[in-house]
C-alpha cells in the first residue's frame, strides 16, 4: 500500500522525534544525554508499522558509513534475557547493512546507532515485563531512544503493569490510536487521486473500523484496476463494488 502522510502518521513521527531529543536536566553533554521513550499503540491495520518503516528509510538514507540512526526490529515471541535481546538487535543491524563484525552485541549497537538514534520495537506487546523494564538501559546508559509499538491489547496490559521505568521516560504524549481518523481516510483518497461523488462518505463508513486503512488501500487498488481495464474513472458504483470484493463491508467486525 505504501506510505501516505496523514494525521495519524504525523502523531507517530512526532512521538519518535520527541523521544530522540535529549531529556532536559540529564547530563550536561547534549550528545551523550539520556533519551526518551515513545509509546505507540493502536488498532491493527492503522499504519503504525508502515509509518515507522518510512521514517527509518528517510532517516537512514543520508547517514554516514555504518550509521543506522533508526532501527526497526520485530519482537518475536519474547526474549528470555537481556543478552538475547541485545544479540537479536545486533543481528538485525547486520541484516540492515552494518558490515562490521562485533566483539559483543553492545559494541555493535553503540557503533552503529549514534547518540540520539532510536530502536523501534514493533509488536512490543510480545515483550515480557522484564524486557520492558530494561528498555531504560538504552535511554539512560547508551543515549539511544526506544519506541515500543504494539496493539491495543498490549496497551491495556502495559497500563496494568504500571512500569515506572517506562512512564517516567516518555518524552511527549503517548500515541494511542483506537481507530483511523476521518482525516486519515481523506488523505489517502486525495493521495490516490480518487475523488468521485460519494466515494469519501462510503470510504469513511468502512474505513473507521479496525483494519479499515488496510481495506481502503485494497479497495482503491481494486477499483483502479477495473477502471483502467474499462477506460473509465473510478466512480461510486465501481468503488462500492471494489470494496465488496476485498471484503471491506460496512459494519465489519
Amino acid at each position: 500500500s505504501g506510505f501516505v502522510k496523514m494525521p495519524s502518521s504525523k502523531k507517530i513521527v512526532d512521538a519518535l522525534e520527541s523521544a530522540r531529543s535529549p531529556r532536559l536536566g540529564h547530563k550536561s553533554d547534549s550528545l551523550a544525554s539520556q533519551r526518551g521513550i515513545a509509546l505507540i499503540f493502536g488498532a491493527a491495520g492503522i499504519g503504525k508499522t508502515t509509518t515507522v518503516e518510512w521514517y527509518a528509510e528517510q532517516q537512514n538514507r543520508f547517514q554516514g558509513i555504518h550509521q543506522i540512526p533508526v532501527l526497526v526490529i520485530e519482537v518475536p515471541g519474547g526474549w528470555r534475557s537481556r543478552k538475547l535481546m541485545l544479540e537479536a538487535i545486533a543481528a538485525e543491524l547486520i541484516k540492515k547493512g552494518y558490515p562490521t563484525r562485533w566483539k559483543d552485541p553492545e559494541s555493535a549497537i553503540t557503533n552503529a546507532i549514534p547518540y540520539g538514534g532510536i530502536i523501534v520495537f514493533d509488536q512490543a506487546h510480545r515483550l515480557s515485563t522484564a524486557r520492558l523494564d530494561e528498555l531504560s538501559y538504552f535511554t539512560d546508559q547508551l543515549s539511544i531512544a526506544v519506541a515500543p509499538i504494539g496493539n491495543l491489547t498490549g496497551y491495556a496490559e502495559f497500563c496494568r503493569k504500571k512500569l515506572d521505568s517506562i512512564t517516567r521516560r516518555v518524552n511527549g504524549k503517548t500515541v494511542h490510536l483506537d481507530l483511523p481518523l476521518e482525516e486519515d481516510i481523506i488523505s489517502i483518497l486525495n493521495h490516490a487521486k480518487v475523488s468521485g461523488a460519494g466515494i469519501a462518505d462510503h470510504a469513511i463508513m468502512f474505513g473507521l473500523q479496525p483494519c479499515g486503512i488496510d481495506y481502503l488501500f485494497k479497495t482503491i487498488h481494486a477499483a483502479k484496476l477495473v477502471a483502467a481495464a474499462n477506460g473509465v474513472p473510478v466512480d461510486l458504483e465501481l468503488f462500492k463494488l471494489a470494496s465488496v470484493r476485498v471484503g471491506a463491508t460496512v459494519g465489519q467486525p
